[in-house]
C-alpha cells in the first residue's frame, strides 16, 4: 500500500480552492506555489527579500510535520513578478541552500495576489525512508 500524505498549512485558499500545501508520496514531496505572505496575519513584506524569507518559513512549517526540511529540496521553481527583483531574490534563497545546491527554474511574469506579491516558490523534495544519502558533485565540462 502506498501512503499519500496531504499537508495543509492553514492558508484560506487551500480550503476554498481544494488544494494541499504539500503532498508526500513515498520518498517524494511536492508543493503548491507558496508566496511570501504570513498565513496567520495575512501580512506581506513590501520587499522581495522579506517575501523570500516568509515563503521559506511557510514551506518549512509545512515540511516539519512530515519530518522533512528545506535541506531535502532537490528542485525549486522561482516565480518572480519582475526581473528587477531577480538577483535580490536569488541571493536570499542562496542563504538556505549552501551545501546541497538544488536545481532551479525561474519564471518571470505577473503573479496571483496582485502587485504586492513579488515571488512565489514551488519545491520538490526527496526524503527517503532510509537516512543513508550520499551527495556527489560532478562538473560537466563543455566539449
Amino acid at each position: 500500500m502506498t501512503l499519500i500524505q496531504h499537508v495543509k498549512s492553514g492558508g484560506k485558499f487551500e480550503e476554498i480552492y481544494r488544494y494541499s500545501r504539500l503532498i508526500r508520496i513515498g520518498d517524494w514531496i511536492m508543493s503548491s506555489g507558496t508566496a511570501g505572505r504570513n498565513y496567520v496575519t495575512r501580512e506581506i513584506s513590501a520587499d522581495v527579500t522579506g517575501q523570500v524569507h516568509q515563503a521559506i518559513t511557510n514551506l518549512t512549517r509545512a515540511l516539519e510535520p512530515i519530518g522533512a526540511s528545506v535541506k531535502d529540496i532537490v528542485h525549486i521553481r522561482v516565480f518572480i513578478s519582475s526581473q528587477d527583483y531577480l538577483n535580490e531574490a536569488l541571493e536570499a534563497l542562496a542563504t538556505y541552500f549552501e551545501g546541497f545546491d538544488p536545481v532551479h527554474a525561474i519564471h518571470c511574469g505577473p503573479l496571483p495576489g496582485g502587485e504586492e506579491v513579488k515571488i512565489e516558490l514551488e519545491i520538490t523534495c526527496f526524503k527517503p525512508e532510509s537516512a543513508d544519502i550520499k551527495r556527489e558533485w560532478i562538473v560537466a565540462a563543455p566539449k
